[in-house]
């Protein structure tokens, strides 16, 4: 008995010990010592902003609108030697509200519409490093290239870059591993599709130019490499129109004096040609220059329409 009142005599001890978070908080965001609208190293050395993402789900990819959608989980790292702080939380990092200290001021350059932010966590460690987390899920765009469509492979971009601070202000980088390499992005196994599969995951880093005669911004690129699953279009659309071809050439073996019938069977192939076509057009993507299915489909019905001016020219 006597052991147990020695222990919860020591643990009240240690807890009264323990520095109180929103002594500390209101005293490293302090209006009067902390400018929440001035960066890091202000006046001296660009902030280094570095990036990592977590690529939770990739959806509603579509050629016809232009635009996917991905669930992502964005990573922000940076120094802040005006939140470093001596109190000791049992190597705990202190949790803010990002809205109380100086943030980055990045956003997705080929973002379309609406942001949803899910979940957000900032965290500050003792000697002022800052991780800021949040699971972002958004939409993007970029103009599809289907020349080779159904057999296409596509590109899909995220591009980050900062919206008011230069290169010479705050350079953005990606996390690096233990090699030197990148660790990122982080890609879930989880990702499926039943039209796309995934292929490579690139970075790069560059510059932009909002304007002539200004300096460049950071920007970081990852681009996620997919191939088009091709045997849905394959079942439906090019096999059909494979034997549509190949049965307009039966018409030349059929008697040449049994013209109604190898009339009616050219006119026939013709009208499938067509339908099928039309069948298709709701299903297939809308751009300027032909594809490779709309090549076959335009041979498929050359063949069918030079059977029936065989036929029309034997008539005559």
């Amino acid at each position: 008995m006597k052991v147990g009142w020695i222990l919860l005599f020591n643990w009240i001890q240690c807890q009264s010990q323990l520095p109180s978070i929103d002594a500390l908080v209101g005293r490293l965001t302090n209006s009067s010592i902390y400018d929440k609208l001035e960066r890091p190293q202000f006046g001296l050395d660009p902030t280094v902003v570095k990036v990592q993402y977590q690529i939770n789900r990739i959806a509603n990819i579509n050629p016809i609108t232009n635009g996917y959608e991905m669930d992502i989980i964005l990573k922000l790292q940076w120094n802040d030697d005006r939140l470093k702080y001596d109190e000791d939380f049992k190597n705990e990092a202190l949790s803010l509200n990002e809205q109380l200290i100086w943030t980055p001021d990045v956003y997705f350059f080929n973002q379309l519409g609406k942001m949803d932010s899910l979940d957000s966590i900032l965290m500050i460690q003792r000697d002022g490093q800052v991780s800021w987390s949040r699971r972002l899920i958004m939409n993007f765009g970029l103009p599809f290239k289907l020349n080779t469509f159904p057999f296409d492979t596509q590109s899909l971009p995220i591009k980050i870059v900062s919206y008011g601070y230069n290169q010479d202000l705050m350079q953005l980088q990606y996390f690096d591993t233990i090699d030197g390499g990148s660790n990122f992005p982080l890609i879930r196994d989880t990702f499926q599709s039943a039209l796309w599969k995934l292929d490579t995951v690139e970075t790069k880093r560059d510059q932009i130019l909002y304007r002539q005669g200004t300096k460049p911004f950071d920007m970081l690129t990852l681009t996620i490499q997919i191939s088009r699953i091709a045997t849905t279009y394959l079942m439906k659309y090019v096999i059909p129109l494979y034997f549509i071809g190949l049965c307009s050439s039966i018409g030349y073996w059929i008697d040449v004096t049994a013209l109604p019938t190898r009339g009616g069977f050219a006119v026939s192939l013709l009208l499938s040609t067509v339908t099928l076509n039309f069948v298709m057009t709701s299903d297939l993507p809308k751009v300027a220059y032909a594809t490779a299915l709309d090549m076959f489909i335009t041979t498929i019905f050359g063949f069918v329409f030079i059977s029936l001016m065989e036929y029309a020219i034997i008539e005559s």
